[in-house]
């Protein structure tokens, strides 16, 4: 929040506070005009970002197959085998996303077409409520770091970092094993004796 702030009060935060508060609010003004006029290019009840999504879901819902259950749930059946829960009453589903996304995955469409042909009351509210920030496709999500290989900026070896390096010598294959040397060798410019000078 606070570099998204200086961002943009990037020319109006080495004004005075007088004159910077005034910045903020005719940005604040020109901000609200922009979504304003956004929304007034929407055809309906949802943001244009939001419609092409719930179309491209629509779509991918044709293929599923829904079967009440009682109690405001419904059995989805999607890809021949794969079977979902989706309850009506809580706007929950199985597979997560309409919780994670605030608009329905493409089991509750099927699960609402389903409402809607027998004459019953869907009731959805049509929001684009993100409740968690979903990470693109090509963002590193931290998993694969693990199996990374990190070489030291100071010995050169594989296995550690700089941060963790305890001296060792660099080793002819550069895969970190026997790093310690020969009984006679120098490690980093001072004997096996010796202790390095602290810098």
């Amino acid at each position: 929040m606070c570099e998204s702030l200086n961002s943009k009060i990037v020319k109006g935060r080495d004004k005075p506070i007088i004159s910077c508060l005034e910045f903020i609010r005719e940005y604040i003004m020109r901000k609200i005009f922009m979504v304003q006029k956004e929304i007034d290019k929407a055809n309906g009840p949802l943001t244009p970002i939001a419609t092409k999504t719930l179309e491209k879901i629509k779509e991918r819902a044709v293929q599923c197959r829904a079967v009440f259950c009682g109690n405001g749930k419904y059995q989805v059946t999607s890809e021949g085998t794969n079977q979902y829960v989706v309850n009506m009453d809580q706007q929950t589903c199985s597979c997560n996303r309409w919780e994670l996304t605030g608009i329905p995955c493409k089991h509750s469409i099927a699960a609402i077409w389903d409402m809607r042909l027998n004459n019953e009351n869907v009731g959805i509210p049509e929001t684009w409520t993100k409740k968690k920030r979903r990470r693109s496709a090509t963002e590193d999500d931290g998993v694969s770091t693990k199996w990374k290989s990190v070489t030291c900026t100071k010995c050169g070896n594989v296995g550690h970092n700089g941060r963790t390096c305890k001296g060792q010598s660099q080793t002819m294959n550069g895969t970190g094993e026997g790093a310690a040397g020969s009984s006679g060798g120098v490690q980093n410019g001072v004997g096996n004796k010796g202790k390095s000078p602290m810098l």
